[in-house]
């Protein structure tokens, strides 16, 4: 699952900007800017992996038809990486940019859309990409979100862009300790955070590889923890 942000949260009221604008960073006038950079980077990794080749896609952060929304459906699917993108510059002539940085609802729909229909012989695991320039502004239930998705099949990627103050999002990237909050503690480690800026001059795979580093051990993590092994190879058709 892919989602997108349409919002800028900075310390100046007045510093939203239109994606005409030159220095906003949803800009195309110069080429793919940095949520498309970061879309290219990750999704060339895990789309062969990717077994019908969809990716939701969402936004949250802004208005649609006049309602603001933090988890909306920007189209019914998109098919591969370059569909994602399509979705991503068709989005952005439509949309209100605004906020505040909600992230609870759009893990609490990413943790639905994991667990749904999970066996021995119906295997998933959902990556959710959260691409954001602005701090979260409901940060206690986004962690309480997280802890109640790490008991399902899913792990979350938070790439930052711009140059706003990432401190507080390393809280979500519980290395050295899983997350808790109001006596609640999460059942492993499910969320890498990456500022996008630390990568901004290297090559992309850099980016991909730092971005994905935790991917294996969380998906192995989580299926010792339910039980699930391999299943057989389906046989080739003839």
């Amino acid at each position: 699952i892919f989602l997108f942000q349409f919002f800028y949260l900075f310390e100046k009221p007045n510093s939203s900007r239109l994606p005409s604008d030159p220095t906003s960073l949803h800009n195309i006038a110069s080429g793919h800017n940095q949520y498309e950079k970061v879309i290219q980077a990750v999704g060339k990794i895990l789309e062969p992996y990717d077994t019908d080749g969809i990716i939701q896609t969402y936004g949250f952060g802004g208005k649609w038809n006049g309602q603001v929304s933090h988890c909306h459906p920007l189209t019914p699917s998109s098919a591969g990486v370059q569909g994602v993108l399509n979705v991503y510059r068709e989005t952005l002539q439509n949309v209100t940019l605004f906020g505040p940085t909600n992230l609870e609802s759009i893990v609490q729909m990413a943790s639905r859309s994991a667990g749904a229909n999970q066996s021995q012989q119906n295997q998933k695991y959902t990556v959710l990409l959260i691409l954001t320039d602005g701090v979260i502004t409901d940060m206690e239930k986004t962690i309480a979100a997280i802890i109640e998705g790490s008991s399902q099949p899913l792990s979350i990627i938070i790439v930052g862009v711009g140059l706003a103050d990432f401190t507080d999002m390393n809280r979500l990237d519980s290395d050295d300790k899983l997350l808790s909050i109001n006596g609640l503690t999460a059942k492993r480690d499910i969320v890498q955070f990456v500022p996008f800026r630390d990568f901004q001059q290297l090559p992309v795979e850099a980016l991909a590889k730092h971005t994905l580093a935790e991917i294996p051990s969380q998906f192995l993590a989580h299926m010792k923890s339910v039980g699930f092994v391999p299943n057989p190879p389906k046989p080739k058709a003839k």
